[in-house]
């Protein structure tokens, strides 16, 4: 039996998918167990997480125009920011609950807080509390100006030249999550 176009492009699609559903189940699970979230978040940050790899997979391997393709690369970082947004929430979250944090440590930031920190906020706190380095914290405020990116007046027209250049900040993007998540899993966060 011959599949549709949208099987093929679909199983092609999850044949090259990096990583898959699998490996982002197995690489987020520490979150549950160290209780950093609960199941609903983690099933979200699942799904959020596949979204990213569907987008970079589309611009991997089926080398779309390059409309598509930029679209593929915003619709990535929005992705990506949207989840470091959340696993810094969760750090400051963990570290209230473990007593590490007062109300009043984290409201100096966000007046707000339990009820909404925003990415600019947590990303702010989380300098403080966290051993990282000012390189580290610029990635971050460029992953959020980049996830904020959504509004017309700040959308630019790519030429060709610069398409390399954005997938360059993806990766960027990525390997700085994958690292944030690496010192998540070992406990390594806050400062000494």
């Amino acid at each position: 039996m011959e599949l549709s176009a949208w099987e093929s492009f679909r199983a092609e699609l999850e044949r090259n998918l990096s990583p898959n559903e699998q490996m982002i189940r197995e690489q987020y699970i520490f979150l549950c167990r160290n209780d950093y979230c609960d199941a609903v978040q983690y099933e979200k940050l699942v799904q959020v997480r596949l979204m990213a790899s569907y987008e970079s997979c589309i611009n991997s391997f089926l080398h779309p125009a390059a409309e598509l393709k930029q679209g593929n690369l915003k619709a990535e970082t929005i992705h990506l920011g949207t989840i470091v947004e959340a696993l810094l929430k969760m750090v400051i979250d963990k570290m209230y609950r473990d007593g590490k944090l007062t109300m009043t440590d984290i409201r100096a930031y966000a007046k707000t807080y339990p009820k909404s920190i925003t990415f600019m906020q947590s990303i702010d706190l989380f300098y403080l509390l966290a051993d990282f380095d000012r390189e580290f914290r610029t990635m971050l405020h460029e992953l959020r100006a980049e996830r904020n990116k959504v509004h017309l007046s700040v959308i630019q027209v790519l030429v060709d030249g610069e398409y390399d250049f954005e997938e360059f900040r993806v990766i960027r993007f990525r390997r700085k999550m994958e690292y944030l998540l690496e010192r998540m899993r070992s406990g390594t966060i806050e400062k000494k």
